[in-house]
Parts: C-alpha cells; sequence; structure tokens
C-alpha cells in the first residue's frame, strides 16, 4: 500500500538451480532472509512496482491459493497472516506505465533506502529527542533521494523512509517470520482491489495481470499504512505522539486483522507480468 502513501517496487533475485524437496527448502530460506541479503541491484523493468506499495501507493490469508487446472485463477488465501507457496498463481499490479509482457516486478522501490530505514531504527530507539535532533539536521535536509520515478517529492521519501522504519521495527519484534516489506514485490490478490487502488492512488495508471513464477506470499492490510506519519513539527512531543501513533498501526498490521481494509499481497520471489488489463 506504499503507493497510497508515496510509491512502490519490487524483485528480489530468486535462486535457480537444483530439484527436489532439499533445493526447493533450501530456495524458501534464502527468499525469506533478512534485507541485508538482497543488497545488489534490482532485476527487470524500472517501472515495476507494488501497484505501487505502500501506503505509499495491499497477502496473506497464508494457506494455498485455489487454482484451475492451469494454476492460473485468482489467489484466494484462508490464513490471513501466514506465508504459502504461491508459484503460478495469477496476481495484478498497477504501474504508472504500461509494462512489457514477461518482465520481472522489482522489490519494494524502498529497498534501495535499507540503509536509512536501518539507521532511522537506531535513532527512534534513542528516544524523540534524538529523533527531533536527527530529522532537523543539515544532513536529513540534505539528503539526496530519488524520487523522479516516484513521481514523489524528496520529502515524502523521506516521510517513507521514518514511516518504513517504525514497521520494520515492530516487524521484527511481533512477526519476525513474516518477510522485510524491503524485501517483497507487492500486488493485489484480485482485480478488483487492483482497480480500488488506481482509482484512489494512480489514476490513469495501467493494471497488469502477472504471474508468480516461484515464491511465498502473505496478505496483510495495505490500508494501515496512510497517512503515513506527520513529520511537520518536529518537537520531540509532537514526534513521540506520532511515533505512538504509527507504531500501533504497524503492530496490527503485522499480527493481521481479521478483516482487512485494504489487502495487499506481499511476495517474496519472481513475479513476471502477463499482460495489461484492458478496463480503463
Amino acid at each position: 500500500m506504499a503507493a497510497g502513501i508515496a510509491g512502490a517496487r519490487p524483485n528480489p533475485d530468486v535462486p535457480r538451480g537444483g530439484s527436489g524437496a532439499g533445493d526447493r527448502l533450501a530456495r524458501r530460506k534464502i527468499l525469506t532472509a533478512s534485507p541485508g541479503r538482497f543488497g545488489g541491484p534490482h532485476q527487470g523493468h524500472a517501472e515495476a512496482a507494488d501497484g505501487l506499495a505502500p501506503a505509499a501507493e495491499a497477502v496473506a490469508r497464508g494457506s494455498d491459493p485455489t487454482c484451475d487446472a492451469e494454476r492460473t485463477t485468482e489467489i484466494q488465501l484462508r490464513l490471513r497472516g501466514k506465508m504459502h507457496e504461491c508459484d503460478e498463481s495469477t496476481v495484478f499490479q498497477v504501474g504508472r506505465k504500461p509494462l512489457q509482457p514477461k518482465v520481472q516486478l522489482r522489490r519494494y522501490y524502498m529497498q534501495q533506502y535499507v540503509r536509512l530505514v536501518t539507521q532511522i531504527q537506531s535513532v527512534i530507539d534513542e528516544g524523540p529527542a534524538a529523533l527531533a535532533r536527527h530529522l532537523s539536521a543539515p544532513e536529513w535536509e540534505r539528503l539526496n533521494v530519488d524520487s523522479d520515478e516516484l513521481g514523489l517529492e524528496p520529502e515524502g521519501v523521506k516521510m517513507m523512509i521514518v514511516l518504513e522504519a517504525i514497521f520494520e521495527q515492530v516487524r521484527l519484534k511481533s512477526a519476525p517470520s513474516l518477510p522485510s516489506r524491503m524485501n517483497c514485490v507487492f500486488t493485489w490478490p484480485s482485480l478488483e482491489l487492483a482497480r480500488r487502488f488506481r482509482i484512489q492512488y494512480v489514476p490513469g495508471g495501467t493494471i497488469h495481470r502477472c504471474r508468480v513464477i516461484e515464491g511465498l506470499a502473505v496478505e496483510l492490510d495495505g490500508g494501515l499504512l496512510p497517512p503515513g506519519i506527520n513529520l511537520v513539527d518536529l518537537s520531540p512531543s509532537a514526534l513521540s505522539h506520532e511515533v505512538r501513533a504509527t507504531r500501533a498501526r504497524a503492530e496490527k498490521y503485522w499480527n493481521a486483522p481479521a478483516s482487512p481494509d485494504f489487502p495487499e499481497l506481499l511476495i517474496v520471489g519472481s513475479v513476471e507480468v502477463v499482460d495489461p488489463v484492458n478496463d480503463q
């Protein structure tokens, strides 16, 4: 849901080669590794993204997706908040520009800021006064963030860095078995949700029908990321309030509410475009 807040994107390098249960298990372990395990360059088209993910622009009813004979039906999950295999499932992505068939979606665009996200986590641990000093420092104000591809203002990207730092902190404490958002490809489990996302956050964007080549997926509530975190008032008291409120939403997000407002599908694996959905 990253896009609803600011923007978002996609694909980890999926290990290939080998066969059998042992090799498959080994690949799964690698796919669910921490953000640092995926420090290399993204693969795929520059515009691939999470339907624009986070509430910057929503899987997890954790069970096996229902499939037809060719396993190309939309994902239907039963155990929300659980990782499950989703190979050959059909999902949907919303992009600012049309993507060609066979293009692989990249991981969430915030992955390129993992170092800054980790840094902010440490600052938050020091307390609101430390966070206020950090966000008011000339180094932070001069921070160079590439936002042209996302269509975001630099301040929007900085806000997302702080937001994702809080969500990642909570994940490590409350749901360490689930993947970091930074390691995931963001998609939607149904065409209806993709349309809703496009209308609200990417008017004029293109919906793509996609196929999961190989991966694990979890459904979480992308509706919990907006409205982001308010960094207008950088006083310690205001930041303390904002961090507490954001942390409460993050705890709800990772605990997977029974009735998600905007279910988003986070996939750790390879997802490729099948074709655009012509329903403009």
